[in-house]
């Protein structure tokens, strides 16, 4: 995978496990919500929305 630009600032390492076996990711329909599956734990991420 190519990454343009600094970390932070076009783009995040948002999860990184040397546990258990990456499954899923996927952004929920409105986009405010990134999920991320494992074979032992599955992690939700948020954000709130523009103005809030």
């Amino acid at each position: 995978m190519t990454r343009g630009g600094r970390h932070g600032e076009t783009w995040w390492h948002v999860f990184h496990a040397s546990w258990s076996t990456f499954r899923a990711a996927g952004f929920s329909p409105s986009g405010r919500t990134l999920a991320v599956a494992t074979s032992s734990d599955l992690t939700l991420w948020t954000r709130s929305r523009p103005g809030s």
